[in-house]
């Protein structure tokens, strides 16, 4: 809540988890309802292609922006205050595997969160958009 407040306030440029140091975006994507929803959420960087985990904080079940994304993937990630289209990619079977061994190598505690949750976190590519979104 407060990092959406702070977002808005900031014109995007600043997120409490940007102060962690923890390498963090702020997803805006379109809810079941049309309407314009902002997501604070850290990412990975990998080989250049941006990569998020629906972890839900080790909850059971998936958070729903993941599942806002399955349904329309198209959105807007901002990073610093720069903003960008994307299309979110989910990740799936060998492709999943490849992705998600290499984001334990960069961030090991994403085992713990998905033992802690018993299922699999769903796992998007942020592709940059040529069109533009929501």
């Amino acid at each position: 809540m407060a990092d959406r407040l702070l977002y808005r306030i900031g014109g995007g440029r600043w997120t409490i988890t940007a102060v962690s140091r923890i390498p963090s975006l702020t997803l805006l994507v379109t809810n079941a309802r049309g309407e314009g929803v902002v997501v604070p959420l850290q990412y990975l960087a990998i080989d250049s292609d941006l990569y998020i985990v629906g972890t839900n904080w080790s909850r059971p079940n998936h958070p729903l922006w993941s599942s806002w994304l399955m349904k329309r993937p198209q959105c807007r990630v901002n990073i610093g205050g720069r903003e960008s289209s994307r299309t979110a990619i989910l990740m799936l079977g060998e492709d999943r595997d490849r992705v998600w061994a290499r984001i334990l190598q960069e961030a090991p505690y994403q085992a713990n969160c998905e033992r802690k949750a018993n299922r699999q976190p769903r796992v998007f590519r942020l592709d940059e958009s040529i069109t533009g979104a929501n």
